[in-house]
């Protein structure tokens, strides 16, 4: 989605929608953010090696999965806390849109209340249709 120039340091933000995670599943969509998220950063500078968190990634560059890579590398470290806030700055928009959902509290997390939520309002665009609870609700259950 973006670009960002930190302490010198470019990085890149890859967001797949919920309904290419549906289509594809959530692991390839993650693959696919990742991705999207390293060509980014190379249409910036060239890149000629990258870690990954574990996961193996078909590039025309070296990509090393590192397992327990959050744990093992700073760098890695760093994409995890830029993803999450990320993700957490995007609930924070759809929070003023739906406020009776309450996404600033749970952040799109399945807790109890989200979940009271989904009974009460019903679904909104942007959930994935193949998340569990979700699929419950489109069956007609309660959560």
């Amino acid at each position: 989605m973006y670009n960002y120039l930190i302490n010198n340091t470019i990085y890149g933000i890859g967001i797949v929608s919920p309904e290419e995670i549906d289509e594809i599943n959530i692991y390839e969509a993650s693959r696919k953010a990742m991705i999207i998220a390293i060509n980014k950063v190379r249409d910036k500078i060239d890149v000629d090696y990258v870690l990954s968190d574990a996961m193996p990634i078909n590039m025309d560059i070296t990509v090393e999965p590192i397992i327990k890579g959050d744990l093992l590398s700073i760098s890695i470290a760093g994409a995890s806390v830029i993803a999450k806030v990320t993700r957490d700055h995007m609930m924070l928009e759809l929070d003023k849109k739906y406020p009776e959902y309450g996404f600033k509290s749970h952040k799109g997390y399945p807790t109890r209340k989200h979940y009271e939520a989904l009974n009460k309002y019903g679904l909104i665009d942007g959930y994935r249709k193949t998340y569990g609870p979700v699929k419950r609700i489109l069956e007609g259950e309660k959560l």
